[in-house]
């Protein structure tokens, strides 16, 4: 079952991305493919009311197995940075995904001048900022294509 998993989400990755779309959305799977960074991004019912400390986020990006991979792990700023849409307000995400909190996702990339802190970026505004890394907040998982 898992290889019949893999090798129909290998399919619906290799069609889109000859088709040219930035970002494709395969509702079977709840992921989001973006094919211009070349990432695959979770977009479960969990994408949208997971919250943890950034310890725990990281632990469960690590640990999902999604879509037949177990191969995620939490997005880099830059990497989260792609799915904002600037045109948009609150949520301020590609209209594309469909599992979505307004409220700030975690990063994996830390402060340099503060270890305690990580990054975040509010899909209210679509802005970024930081936090303890103790806080809670919610939890998007990507991997590489």
């Amino acid at each position: 079952m898992k290889k019949t998993v893999g090798y129909v989400v290998f399919l619906f990755i290799l069609l889109n991305s000859v088709y040219g779309k930035e970002f494709v959305r395969n509702d079977i799977e709840n992921i989001v493919i973006d094919n211009k960074n070349k990432l695959m991004w979770q977009d479960n019912k969990e994408a949208k009311t997971n919250e943890k400390n950034w310890k725990d986020a990281n632990r469960y990006c690590n640990n999902l197995l999604l879509s037949g991979f177990n191969d995620w792990r939490l997005p880099s700023i830059k990497e989260l940075e792609t799915i904002v849409d600037s045109d948009r307000a609150d949520p301020s995400i590609c209209t594309i995904f469909k599992n979505i909190s307004a409220d700030s996702y975690w990063t994996s990339t830390s402060l340099p001048e503060n270890k305690n802190n990580a990054r975040l970026i509010c899909f209210v505004s679509g802005d970024d900022n930081d936090d303890e890394k103790v806080v809670n907040y919610c939890v998007r998982c990507v991997r590489d294509l």
